[in-house]
This record gives structure tokens, sequence and C-alpha cells, in this order.
């Protein structure tokens, strides 16, 4: 899984993804990879947005991506030959009057760089864990 890095430009938080050797993703598969508590809205409204809910015995995303109040969603899915493919699903934070968290999938004009760039990086991601699986362990 890749590792996150977090810094802070101009009152922007932004996030570069560092892809590891398939042995550190082998050894961190186990540790759930979600969005900074700072910024984590409430699990009722990630599940309403996402239509997905553990509760209901479905798997969470095998990644997530977050930039500020976008977040991206990776999931994993099987055709019914056997293979695997991914699924993306984007997202939008936002607090409503009473301070609570919720998401959308609407997204402002001012969100559409931010968007844009992580939607790429999870294309990156995808493609480059489709690639590691492809790989023979040597």
């Amino acid at each position: 899984m890749p590792a996150v890095v977090t810094f802070t430009t101009a009152g922007t938080r932004s996030r570069v993804l560092h892809f590891p050797k398939e042995a550190d993703m082998a050894a961190s598969k186990s540790k759930p990879a979600g969005p900074a508590p700072s910024q984590t809205p409430s699990k009722a409204s990630d599940e309403s947005s996402s239509g997905k809910s553990s509760a209901e015995g479905n798997r969470p995303p095998v990644h997530t991506l977050r930039y500020g109040l976008i977040k991206v969603s990776i999931w994993e899915n099987e055709a019914g030959n056997g293979s695997t493919f991914f699924s993306v699903t984007v997202s939008r934070s936002y607090q409503d009057e009473r301070d609570e968290w919720h998401d959308t999938q609407s997204f402002n004009f001012s969100d559409l760089p931010t968007l844009a760039k992580a939607v790429n990086d999870a294309h990156s991601w995808c493609a480059w864990t489709m690639r590691q699986r492809k790989q023979p362990e040597s």
C-alpha cells in the first residue's frame, strides 16, 4: 500500500503518494488506510454516501485517497470469469449548520483541480497494483 506523506502549503493540506516495494505492501496489508483523523466525517455519512456498508457484509475499499475534503475510494471486484478489477467512487465531505459531517457526490467548480488530481492518483495506484500482481515473485 502506498505511503502517504502529508504537507501543508498556504493553508491547504496536500498528500503525496510513495509506492513501496511488494514486500512492504504485503507487510502492511492488514493495516487499514483511512483518512486523517482531523478530516474524518462520521462513519454513518461514509456508508450512506457510498452505498456500501460493512454491516451489510460488503468489503471496505482496498484503498482510499484523501485530498482535503475530496475522497476517492478504490474497490476491488471479482468478474464472473474469476478475474479482478477495480472501481472507483468519489465524494466531497462537508459540514452542515449543526457541524455534522456528510458526503456528497456533487463538486464545486473550485473542487475540480483537486478532484482531477485525486482521480489521476487513483488511476496510478490501480495501474501500479495491477502491475505488481502480474510480476512473478523473486
